[in-house]
């Protein structure tokens, strides 16, 4: 019987029952994680009779669990075209898991029958935004408000130490977003990249956003440069923007119209935050019906998808990313590739930090264009970090990536080889030699020591007045004797 424990939760994940043949008998074994994070997990194997040894009966090792999908939250506060082009989208790609919900009916709006008649389920307040928030990776909220849902201000400092901890958020315009959705002067202000005016204005006008830097990683879809600048210079129009007040400090602007941002994006604490003052980007995602030159459907796929996965953590998009599998065994290789998405083309640097805390630096190959190769082969187990740098004139990017290594399974005769060093230093330090066995003759042997051993006689002399106890026993002795001579005239 094997069985296989999850050592963390002291939880057993699988057990299997196995028909041990001559030569390898192959196992496997199977689980569905439950949450993420560093484990340590043993495998066991039952006890047998006539086993050389039971100590390779249990290995034990180290699993780090990462999530497969990205898990992405949309809230919409009212049904759109917007919502429902990236809705599909976002529901189309294998690499998402998503949950959405879109108000169909506001508080304020007026019915004609008993809420208890209607097929419509209550907004789950609490599950959203105090036990479910962070298990996701990214949340939405598109022309959505809070003040419409007795939603209280605690539960939006929970957004805001969602992001800070690691979290993404989206805000995507509409008449109940922003200021105009009472988010000036609450923690959702804090992470925004624009400034929130007392006044702001919700403006529907027909206009063709301005790239701002062709070279950003959301800008940059097409390979083909000339194709890429042309292909934004002549996409379909938008039809609404929110007017805020500018951009705060360290955020990236990609699309303005005249000098307001449309599009843009900056870093809180661990996570990011990503804007767009405009929900008509539905329009792109109708392909050639609006443009006979060029499908427009393509970057619009492409344009949200890279927002999606830069927002949520993903490392895709990633200014620098470390690629390199989780488990190794003491002596296999260790294949590391470096992966950068900046404009520059510089050189990381790569460190790796052994178990026993010491460093060693990597020489690293260019594979291509920002690519970077190298390589190293454990020789102790245990936990290896790698971190990898680049350095561009002030601003440094990093990316740290956590290896384990295990010892491999040792063979069942391989523990009781025999340490023959050691016995022949032990047999000089008593005098004696060691014997082996398939060279033992008894009848030799005890000749031999028979032959060492040596008859000897040995006096002890002591003086009887340096043991008191005994001069004492004698004293009374005498008396005794005086006693009794005494008693008997």
């Amino acid at each position: 019987k094997v069985k296989l424990y999850n050592l963390s939760t002291n939880e057993v994940l699988d057990t299997t029952d196995v028909l041990l043949k001559d030569g390898f008998t192959e196992v496997v074994l199977k689980f569905v994680p439950k949450l993420v994070g560093k484990y340590k997990f043993k495998i066991e194997i039952t006890k047998m009779q006539n086993e050389i040894t039971y100590e390779n009966n249990i290995y034990v090792f180290d699993l780090e669990i990462k999530k497969n999908k990205i898990r992405v939250l949309y809230l919409c506060g009212q049904p759109s075209p917007e919502y429902f082009h990236l809705r599909n989208l976002l529901k189309n790609d294998p690499a998402i898991d998503l949950v959405s919900f879109v108000i169909l009916r506001n508080p304020e709006d007026v019915v004609i029958v008993p809420d208890e008649d209607l097929a419509l389920i209550p907004f789950p307040t609490y599950d959203i935004f105090v036990k479910e928030l962070f298990n996701y990776d990214l949340v939405i909220f598109e022309n959505f408000t809070y003040t419409k849902f007795g939603i209280p201000i605690q539960y939006l400092e929970n957004i805001k130490k969602f992001v800070l901890s690691g979290g993404g958020f989206i805000m995507i315009g509409g008449e109940n977003t922003f200021f105009l959705g009472g988010y000036k002067y609450t923690p959702i202000e804090e992470i925004l990249p624009v400034v929130l005016l007392d006044k702001e204005q919700w403006i529907e006008v027909e206009y063709r956003p301005e790239v701002v830097d062709y070279n950003n990683l959301f800008i940059k879809i097409f390979e083909d440069k000339k194709e890429n600048e042309y292909i934004w210079q002549s996409i379909p129009m938008l039809g609404n923007y929110q007017k805020v007040g500018g951009v705060k400090e360290n955020a990236v602007v990609i699309l303005k119209y005249k000098d307001f941002p449309i599009m843009c994006y900056s870093e809180k604490g661990k996570g990011r935050v990503f804007v767009s003052m405009t929900n008509t980007t539905w329009r792109w995602s109708l392909g050639n019906i609006l443009s006979e030159k060029y499908d427009y459907k393509d970057l619009y796929t492409k344009f949200w998808k890279n927002i999606i996965y830069f927002t949520s953590g993903a490392e895709e998009l990633k200014n620098i990313y470390i690629v390199a599998d989780d488990n190794y065994n003491i002596g296999q290789q260790v294949d590391l590739q470096i992966v950068l998405n900046l404009k520059e083309d510089v050189k990381p640097e790569v460190v790796v930090v052994n178990p026993d805390k010491t460093n060693k630096f990597l020489t690293m190959k260019k594979l291509s264009e920002g690519k970077y190769i190298s390589n190293f082969v454990p020789t102790i187990d245990g936990k290896y970090k790698v971190s990898a740098i680049v350095r561009v004139g002030k601003k440094i990017y990093t990316d740290e990536k956590e290896i384990y290594v295990g010892s491999t399974a040792v063979k069942e005769v391989a523990m009781l080889k025999t340490n023959l060093d050691y016995i022949q230093n032990l047999a000089e330090f008593y005098g004696s030699k060691p014997i082996y066995l398939e060279k033992f003759d008894i009848e030799k042997t005890i000749d031999e020591f028979k032959s060492r051993i040596v008859s000897k006689e040995v006096v002890s002399v002591f003086e009887i007045y340096r043991l008191p106890y005994l001069v004492l026993i004698f004293i009374v002795l005498f008396l005794l004797e005086i006693f009794v001579v005494r008693y008997k005239l």
